[in-house]
């Protein structure tokens, strides 16, 4: 049985930024290969292509150097168009957490050349 994730931008904002203080939290407790730490990863970045494929008006990827510098890699930011505050914080988000370029590309994006599905 397949079961359809229907949720509007602002939902999958708020698991994607949920699902990456997870992960984070799992990479230090855990080692970094470990499954749950790769699919916690894997679960980000399904959230993260599903909110770029529905709602490509809301969101872009920004390049982002420092985290690029940090990462040995092209780091993209996915910078929402307006900011969103999500339920029980202070502070809105103005974007939902980072993706590598490599992924980008094997989504059919490529934002160095202004490219997108």
């Amino acid at each position: 049985m397949s079961r359809s994730l229907s949720l509007n931008c602002e939902e999958l904002v708020l698991r994607i930024i949920t699902t990456n203080r997870v992960w984070h939290d799992f990479q230090e407790l855990l080692d970094p290969d470990d499954p749950i730490v790769k699919a916690q990863r894997d679960t980000k970045n399904r959230l993260q292509r599903k909110l770029l494929t529905e709602f490509p008006d809301r969101v872009s990827p920004v390049f982002d150097r420092a985290e690029s510098e940090t990462a040995g890699e092209d780091i993209y930011s996915l910078k929402l168009r307006e900011p969103i505050q999500l339920p029980g914080d202070d502070r809105p988000y103005d974007h939902a957490a980072h993706v590598p370029h490599r992924l980008l590309l094997a989504w059919g994006w490529d934002p160095a050349n202004g490219s997108a599905p």
